[in-house]
């Protein structure tokens, strides 16, 4: 609809509309949701610091940690996107953003590309303790040849007049701390080159603001957005949805498989070295609460998952056209 003077139309932002679906989403994307992310980046917190001194494997430890940046990122941006624009409608009546939508529009593939890097960490994770689990001599072997490795002060002192620049940086302990990481940067950049087309799904154009009688800007869907819509389905089908919640299901599986095994060998061993039945009950119950919080983590992600998994296969079978008021209030709940 053009303006008075006919050569832009009347600016239109996600939460001014004033029906039933569009108040509902803007107390779900702006004071749930904000609550929800100052939890979690509070969870976050408590985290970090759980790892700096629980001595776990520091390859598994480099991916927690990197699992709770790209989660606090995350929560950041989702922050932006959503919750500033919601809060402000519900309890200042305007959209106070409204002059930010370049800035607002940019995070919509920000926040795509983190909860795919989210994902695909939680993956790698859960890989990384199955293999730990099928293959633990690897791992202690690696740890100790790596001791085993370690120069004598001796050793070192002859060998540094011998050093090269580049050999002297690459005997750098910061080096060796980066390393572990390398990996889960992998993971995240490629979750990112994954989500790159997502960046051009809108565009940012000049309107007209009735409210504040001035020029803004709001943001419009491209012809590509149509095109890629189907290919982005099945693309969030594969990384974010189905495809990682059946791969952490069978590397879940196979993992506590394999540590209810090791759980009977070991208790055999026990009652074959004839050890106190305090020390037995003390190892087990260590095994239990490690299990435990292990299969707590994997059946809280499988259960969030669970809606995302069922609107997905419904988009892709029916198309997104099909969600009634109903299917869009439950993928609000669900992205929550």
């Amino acid at each position: 609809m053009p303006d008075v003077n006919g050569t832009m139309h009347n600016c239109s932002y996600r939460y001014t509309m004033n029906d039933q679906q569009t108040s509902f989403a803007r107390w779900v994307d702006g004071p749930c949701t904000a609550f929800a992310a100052v939890l979690a980046l509070t969870g976050t917190v408590f985290a970090a610091k759980f790892l700096l001194k629980a001595g776990l494997n520091k390859h598994l430890t480099a991916a927690l940690f990197s699992l709770c940046v790209v989660d606090s990122l995350l929560m950041c941006t989702v922050l932006m996107f959503y919750s500033i624009e919601a809060i402000g409608m519900i309890f200042l009546g305007t959209n106070i953003m409204y002059q930010h939508q370049a800035f607002t529009t940019s995070l919509h593939g920000v926040a795509s590309s983190m909860t795919t890097s989210s994902t695909m960490l939680v993956i790698y994770i859960s890989l990384q303790r199955c293999m730990v689990v099928m293959r633990p001599l690897r791992y202690a072997n690696t740890l100790q040849e790596r001791s085993n490795r370690k120069p004598s002060s001796a050793d070192s002192a002859q060998l540094l007049p011998a050093l090269t620049p580049i050999d002297f940086v690459r005997e750098l302990p910061l080096r060796k701390i980066l390393k572990p990481y390398l990996m889960p940067m992998f993971v995240v950049l490629l979750s990112f080159a994954i989500n790159i087309p997502v960046h051009f799904e809108f565009v940012v154009e000049p309107c007209w603001d009735d409210e504040h009688q001035q020029e803004a800007s709001c943001p419009n869907p491209t012809l590509f957005r149509g095109d890629y819509a189907r290919i982005k389905a099945v693309l969030n089908t594969l990384t974010q949805t189905v495809g990682p919640v059946a791969v952490i299901s069978v590397l879940t599986l196979l993992t506590e498989m394999k540590v209810h095994r090791s759980l009977k060998e070991r208790r055999k061993l026990f009652e074959s070295q004839k050890r106190s039945r305090s020390v037995v009950l003390t190892e087990e119950l260590k095994e239990k609460v490690s299990r435990t919080v292990s299969i707590f983590i994997a059946v809280k992600f499988l259960i969030l998952r669970s809606m995302p998994v069922f609107f997905d296969i419904w988009e892709n079978v029916h198309g997104i056209d099909s969600f009634g008021v109903v299917l869009s209030i439950l993928v609000r709940l669900s992205d929550l």
